[in-house]
């Protein structure tokens, strides 16, 4: 088995862990690739539709505003609302539909393609030692892990389960462990980015593992 280091630098004892938090994106599939494609795939949409370049700067001003301090704790329905006025479309609900077909189904065929080999063995590794496999992200992601045949026995995100915003959040990686009776120091945080997945980990009294 591959050796897995934490943010001290120090091999996980994945005997004695009962939980491990899985981020997603970056982290069960590689990001990247997807985005090169998913960019491409919009260039070509808008080749042949012209009039999508608004709906396009709407998902633009989305993807912005999710990163902002001031409108990282807002509803999702805030956030529609808030960038689709920044971008000039009156209906948000319009926004809203493009913002579900193009960030949340038209990625799926990539993120099936462009699987994380490493993060994905170990999963499949600790429910065979039937250890609680929990996903943590900032969106919704019953499609993505349904696309990459992953079942968890608890799945995280904004707007469920008591989930408050967006990472970085130690409070709800504290809910997350809560709800599944797990303490800190038994449980492993696996994430792409020290800055939010770590953040996260650390404020909770977490190990984290950057992939």
């Amino acid at each position: 088995m591959k050796t897995w280091l934490d943010q001290a630098g120090k091999p996980v004892n994945w005997e004695e862990v009962r939980g491990v938090i899985f981020d997603v994106d970056g982290t069960l599939y590689r990001q990247k690739p997807v985005r090169f494609s998913m960019m491409g795939r919009l260039m070509r949409h808008l080749l042949a539709h012209p009039c999508f370049f608004r709906e396009l700067m709407g998902i633009y001003h989305f993807r912005k505003l999710r990163e902002t301090a001031s409108f990282r704790t807002q509803t999702m329905e805030a956030q529609i609302r808030a960038a689709a006025a920044s971008a000039g479309i009156r209906d948000a609900e319009q926004l809203k539909k493009a913002i579900q077909r193009w960030m949340f189904e038209e990625p799926l065929t990539y993120i099936r393609k462009y699987r994380n080999p490493d993060t994905l063995g170990l999963l499949a590794q600790m429910q065979s030692a039937e250890k609680k496999i929990l996903i943590y992200s900032d969106y919704a992601t019953e499609q993505k892990m349904e696309v990459l045949g992953i079942r968890a026995d608890g799945i995280y995100y904004p707007g469920i389960h008591g989930i408050e915003g967006m990472k970085p959040s130690g409070k709800n990686v504290q809910r997350i462990l809560s709800s599944q009776g797990l303490c800190p120091d038994e449980t492993v945080y696996i994430g792409d980015r020290p800055e939010k997945d770590g953040k996260s980990a650390r404020a909770a009294g977490v190990r984290f593992v950057s992939v």
